[in-house]
């Protein structure tokens, strides 16, 4: 969008990288503390921006995807992982950070 090229990272795309990692960090963490088993965890950032004016680059949305895969994928696992995803996204540095000025939206899906 912002004229970077085909098949190079562009900033906008290591930002997103960053706050991908930042959650599912903290998602393991919690998941670990509150021993909820997992297979696989894979977590995708997408990031909006907008140019005001040719100086400032502003963010304007971020959405975080998350795909994870249960140990022992049952109602009471799926119901503990929506938990641990909630207190993720609540003590979320990123969230903290911005407030409301950045929406920010959170979606978990199980494999």
């Amino acid at each position: 969008m912002f004229g970077g090229k085909e098949g190079m990272c562009v900033p906008e795309d290591i930002f997103a990288a960053a706050l991908a990692s930042c959650i599912n960090t903290l998602f393991l963490l919690i998941a670990n503390n509150s021993q909820l088993g997992l297979k696989s965890l894979e977590t995708i950032a997408n990031v909006k921006m907008n140019i005001e004016g040719m100086e400032k680059l502003i963010f304007t949305n971020v959405h975080f995807q998350m795909n994870i895969a249960l140990e022992n994928d049952n109602e009471r696992e799926r119901k503990k992982a929506n938990t641990v995803y909630g207190m993720a996204q609540k003590i979320c540095p990123i969230r903290q950070s911005w407030g409301d000025a950045v929406p920010i939206s959170f979606e978990l899906n199980f494999k």
